[in-house]
């Protein structure tokens, strides 16, 4: 209840799991699968191509703020 649909064509997760990646000082994220399988979906969110002007577009939407690292 109450969650707002992501208005972008590129998935959420791959986005979500990405965007820490960006900052310099990030080597890591962890991902808490349960499964063999969520292993394997984790590794293609992480392997998902994001459109360049994805982080350009949620910054002139004020969803990410203006200084943060998308390149």
């Amino acid at each position: 209840p109450g969650s707002t649909p992501f208005p972008y064509p590129t998935r959420f997760r791959p986005a979500a799991l990405q965007f820490p990646l960006l900052h310099r000082a990030v080597a890591t994220v962890l991902i808490g699968p349960r499964s063999p399988s969520h292993v394997d979906s984790n590794v293609a969110m992480l392997n998902f191509e994001i459109p360049s002007d994805l982080w350009a577009e949620l910054k002139a939407e004020a969803l990410l703020p203006s200084e943060a690292p998308t390149s």
